[in-house]
């Protein structure tokens, strides 16, 4: 069994690695971090921003 992080702007943002933690889905998302922010921004498809 694994988890999915999911944020509404952008669909799936991360699911969970079996070593621990998770990876990040480039595909619907690409994040920075900006400030000691993690800061979402659309992929090529166009989806909405977030800032976590």
């Amino acid at each position: 069994m694994s988890s999915l992080c999911t944020l509404a702007e952008v669909g799936i943002a991360g699911s969970e690695c079996p070593d621990g933690g998770y990876h990040l889905e480039t595909e619907s998302m690409h994040a920075e971090i900006v400030d000691d922010e993690v800061v979402l921004t659309p992929s090529a498809q166009g989806h909405a921003a977030a800032a976590l």
